[in-house]
C-alpha cells in the first residue's frame, strides 16, 4: 500500500477522533465548581491572591499545588478525556509522577459507593488521561476528578464524546473539615492523588475536606492560623508537630500557646 495513502488515512482518523471529542474548560464556568479550598478564584491553587504578601514564599509556592482539590460532574459519555499542563517536573525522586502530577477519577455507583476508574495516561509536555466508562448495571453518571498533589495545574480541559453532555456540580455548602499540616497532610508520598489520606477521608465520609498541608512548612504560622480560623469549619485538624520538631523553630511553650486558646 502506498506510504502517502497510509499517512493520509492516519491523519483522517486522527482528525475524526479529535472532532468527536467535546472539550469543556472548568475555569471558564460562570460559577465556582472547584471543591477543596476556602476561596473562589480563576486558578487551581489553595490560597487566594491576597495571601501572597502575608505568607513566606515557600508556603505561597506550595499553595499553588492543587492537593485536595477536585471537580465533580455528571455525564453518560462512554469515555472521558483529561488534558492539562503543569509548571514543575512531573515526578520527584521519592514520589511517582502519578502522585505528583497525575489525576484520579472515581465514579459513584447506584449505591452511593465511589469506585476507582482505571485510565490510560501519558506524561509529556501535555499530560493526558483517557478513561473508558463501562455503563453496565451500575450505571455510572457522577464522577469526581482529584487533581495532582504536588504540582501546579494549568490549562486543564475535560473532553467527552460530542453527543453527550457534561455538567459540573457546585460544591457542597457544608462547613468543611480543614486540615493544616505538613507533607503528611499534603499527600506525600501517595501513588495516586486519591490515595492521600485527606482524599481517602473525603470519599469515606462523603464530606468536604480542605487540604492545607504544606510540605516541610507546616509551622503553625499566625498568618495561616488566622486565615483558617476566618472560615467556618465542622472540624479543624492541626498536624504540624513533625515539622515543628524537625525545624526546632519555636519552643515547646510557644507550641502550646499556639494550640491552646
Amino acid at each position: 500500500m502506498n506510504k502517502h495513502f497510509l499517512i493520509a488515512i492516519f491523519f483522517i482518523i486522527s482528525f475524526n477522533g479529535f472532532a468527536q471529542t467535546k472539550w469543556l474548560i472548568p475555569l471558564e464556568e460562570n460559577h465556582s465548581i472547584l471543591e477543596g479550598r476556602l476561596y473562589d478564584g480563576p486558578d487551581f491553587a489553595r490560597l487566594p491572591p491576597d495571601m501572597e504578601q502575608k505568607v513566606r514564599a515557600e508556603v505561597w509556592n506550595l499553595s499553588r499545588q492543587s492537593a485536595g482539590l477536585s471537580l465533580v460532574f455528571t455525564t453518560r459519555s462512554p469515555s472521558i478525556m483529561v488534558e492539562y499542563t503543569v509548571s514543575r517536573p512531573s515526578s520527584m525522586p521519592h514520589m511517582p509522577a502519578t502522585g505528583v502530577s497525575g489525576v484520579d477519577l472515581y465514579a459513584m455507583d447506584m449505591h452511593g459507593k465511589w469506585d476507582w476508574v482505571k485510565g490510560n495516561y501519558s506524561f509529556k509536555d501535555t499530560i493526558r488521561y483517557e478513561f473508558t466508562i463501562y455503563h453496565n448495571a451500575r450505571k455510572f453518571e457522577k464522577f469526581r476528578l482529584f487533581l495532582p498533589l504536588y504540582n501546579q495545574v494549568e490549562n486543564l480541559r475535560i473532553g467527552v464524546k460530542e453527543d453527550y453532555q457534561l455538567i459540573f456540580s457546585i460544591p457542597e455548602s457544608q462547613a468543611p473539615i480543614i486540615v493544616y499540616g505538613t507533607s503528611i497532610a499534603q499527600g506525600a508520598c501517595a501513588s495516586r492523588p486519591a490515595m492521600s489520606w485527606t482524599n481517602i477521608l473525603r470519599r469515606k465520609i462523603d464530606y468536604p475536606v480542605v487540604n492545607m498541608g504544606f510540605s516541610g512548612n507546616g509551622l503553625l504560622e499566625k498568618e495561616l492560623i488566622e486565615f483558617i480560623a476566618g472560615h467556618e469549619a465542622s472540624l479543624y485538624v492541626l498536624y504540624c508537630l513533625p515539622n515543628l520538631i524537625a525545624t526546632k523553630c519555636i519552643s515547646e511553650e510557644e507550641i502550646r500557646k499556639s494550640l491552646i486558646i
